[in-house]
């Protein structure tokens, strides 16, 4: 299920468009037979979002030999190919020129059109307004070629009840007007205005208010946004202070026969974010998660995707706020991804720059890496839909649950209802074009993942009422009457019946992910796997810390050896995270604990594992937390082990440990990838 997503700069982005027509030309009446193309959003009308058909109505003026004549079609319903009927006596290999819609004011002058593109539209769902689509055409045959004039912009609405919206750019640039419009190199070009018009206003087509969740369309002059543009909405009353208004602040273009899209153009900072509910999961953490993704209303709606670091939902033309020449200008934690060798080392999202933190305030926030760990290892993920939309419900240990959409990502419709991507506020440090997250879909399951940052993705915020990264929970040292102490509970636990964290042999945190991009390839598997593992590249027959070679031949990168055989204090989990005097236990320690103590399997407070009596009568519960391999976790309940220090130097890419179920315990090795529990000991 693996989607690394990446954008490429660009600035408006529909289709482009034709349209072509076959005209015949006897003298007197006159027959043009008109035929669509098959690109999107053009001619007069759009209908099902991918083609486009001529309308009962549609009218055309023709002019040639001095002449001019109004050309009208004959269809009852929308089509594909369309007749236009008139009367214009023609000069045989005279040129034909032609302008839509039709218009008496429409003027010739033998090679260009005065024309007007409205500054008040009347919306049609889903289409151009009628009238509305520019085109001129001119040949020397029975063929005539439509050509559009404007491009524009489509948008859609999150509120009810908006009866007007208005659109202009923010340095008085000409949006609409009278014009003289001829051809250059083949193409229309405005020539020369002689009205010239800054805003264009657009209304519903009955005259009352917008819809909501349905695509209008502006047709606009193109043009050089600099400062970028703005829509201005009214509900009722006179325009006022009190309307709000859009800014989109970049440089963009109006593109001919291109049109933007902008999704939900009337929400933004300024327009209020419906706040969630805030649900306690029962996590170990204590951390809390909200309700709805930001920017929805209920937990089936999908909300407003964003890039990476940028606190406006994600528009497809933007260039990536943190970007210059394609290099990085914060968040970069290597030179040769930063513009003119750049780094700044940070890793983790400032407040500032937190899309949920900057349109919830108060506590709220994005998720860090290790939060969505947690939402993966201690909850459970069921797919399912919530008033027919797809998407997981996830369940937490206390019963609660949240339900996350799958929304799809980078723009609307791309992988909707099929995939969910959501954005952390961790960076991927070794990569950092690169910030880390959660996928699922229904067939392949639920992995954390690795996105371009300038990819469009939900984001699902957490309520931070406390500490954003919680301390490791401390044991008690349990005396056993052995060489080390034992402590009380695993290592990530609070209590000894707690599972606890997976590790990774020689991995100080739990679920890792590998950041490597030597390693990182599309299609990789996130979690325990050994293209996630930290010390090898890819397989284990790369290893490159803790080999000491094998009789079954070389486990090491390019034959590399080093003999430790014991993991050094900075890859010992237990060291790291406790300090102190703790550590992982050596194999030694761990067959004194089996050999000298009695292990009894119970359950305490419905959890089994083993209950170590020792010959003091002192004793620890050791739980049946199963194991992690890949992404997914096996056996919880029924088996369980941890981790030992110590390498099993014959086939290094093995590390000791112990397994049991309910009927054995025993010396084992398991593949260092692989994510079992550990627990300490204290010298």
């Amino acid at each position: 299920m693996k989607k690394s997503l990446f954008i490429a700069a660009a600035l408006l982005t529909l289709a482009a468009c034709t349209r072509e027509m076959d005209v015949n030309t006897p003298a007197g009446n006159m027959t043009i037979t008109a035929r669509t193309e098959t690109s999107a959003d053009t001619r007069t009308v759009v209908e099902g979002e991918t083609h486009v058909y001529w309308e009962p109505g549609d009218a055309i003026k023709v002019f040639s030999d001095g002449k001019s004549g109004k050309f009208t079609t004959d269809i009852t319903e929308a089509s594909a190919s369309a007749t236009f009927n008139g009367s214009l006596p023609l000069t045989e290999g005279a040129d034909i020129w032609a302008v839509y819609p039709y218009s008496e004011d429409a003027v010739f002058h033998g090679e260009t059109f005065d024309v007007v593109l409205p500054s008040e539209q009347v919306a049609r769902e889903g289409s151009f307004g009628k009238d509305m689509n520019l085109a001129i055409a001119h040949s020397t045959t029975n063929t005539l070629q439509f050509y559009n004039v404007g491009g524009g912009v489509r948008f859609s609405l999150s509120e009810e009840g908006i009866t007007e919206v208005m659109f202009n750019g923010l340095n008085n640039e000409i949006v609409a007007g009278t014009m003289e419009v001829g051809f250059q190199n083949g193409k229309p070009v405005i020539l020369d205005f002689s009205e010239k018009i800054t805003a264009i206003t657009i209304t519903p087509p009955d005259g009352s208010t917008f819809k909501k969740d349905t695509w209008y369309y502006i047709v606009a002059i193109p043009s050089a946004l600099e400062n970028g543009f703005e829509f201005h909405f009214r509900k009722a009353g006179d325009w006022d202070v009190d309307i709000p208004v859009r800014t989109f602040s970049k440089n963009v273009t109006i593109k001919r026969s291109i049109y933007g899209q902008i999704t939900y153009a009337d929400k933004g900072p300024w327009w209020p974010y419906a706040v969630p509910d805030i649900v306690d999961l029962g996590l170990p953490s204590g951390r809390k998660w909200a309700s709805f993704n930001l920017g929805a209303t209920k937990p089936e709606e999908y909300g407003y995707l964003y890039a990476w670091g940028e606190t406006d939902p994600f528009e497809r033309d933007r260039v990536y706020k943190w970007y210059k020449d394609n290099l990085l200008t914060k968040y970069c934690t290597g030179s040769e991804y930063g513009y003119l060798g750049f780094t700044d080392g940070k890793t983790i999202l400032e407040p500032e720059d937190d899309a949920a933190h900057v349109n919830l305030g108060e506590k709220w926030r994005m998720p860090l890496v290790e939060e969505i760990q947690e939402l993966l290892t201690e909850c459970s993920w069921e797919w399912t839909q919530v008033n027919g939309i797809n998407g997981r419900k996830v369940t937490g240990p206390n019963g609660n649950n949240i339900f996350l959409p799958a929304a799809g990502a980078t723009a609307a419709g791309c992988d909707l209802g099929v995939y969910g991507y959501y954005w952390s506020s961790s960076l991927a440090t070794e990569y950092p074009r690169q910030a880390l997250g959660l996928g699922f879909d229904e067939v392949t399951g639920v992995c954390q993942e690795w996105f371009q940052r300038a990819a469009g993705l939900s984001i699902r915020p957490v309520y931070d009422d406390g500490s954003i990264v919680p301390p490791t929970p401390v044991p008690d040292p349990v005396d056993l009457g052995l060489s080390v102490k034992w402590a009380s509970f695993n290592l990530g636990a609070s209590k000894p019946e707690e599972y606890g964290d997976y590790f990774a042999w020689g991995e100080v945190e739990p679920y890792y992910i590998s950041q490597n991009p030597l390693t990182w390839k599309e299609g990789k598997e996130s979690g325990y796997a050994w293209r996630s593992y930290r010390w090898c590249f890819n397989s284990e027959d790369s290893m490159t810390k803790y080999c000491t070679g094998s009789p079954y031949g070389s486990f090491g990168n390019n034959g590399f050896t080093d003999n430790k055989t014991v993991l050094d204090p900075e890859d010992d989990a237990a060291n790291v995270n406790l300090g102190g005097k703790w550590r992982m236990p050596t194999d030694a320690e761990l067959t004194e604990l089996r050999e000298e103590c009695t292990w009894e399997w119970i359950s305490i407070n419905g959890v089994n594992g083993y209950k170590v009596t020792a010959p003091n009568g002192d004793y620890i519960f050791i739980p049946a937390a199963g194991f992690r391999d890949g992404t997914g976790r096996s056996y919880a309940g029924s088996r369980g082990g941890f981790w030992t220090s110590s390498l099993k130097t014959d086939y290094p890419s093995y590390a000791f440990g112990v397994y049991f179920a309910s009927s054995f315990v025993s010396s084992s090795t398991s593949t260092r990838c692989c994510g079992q529990s550990i627990r300490p000991v204290h010298d």
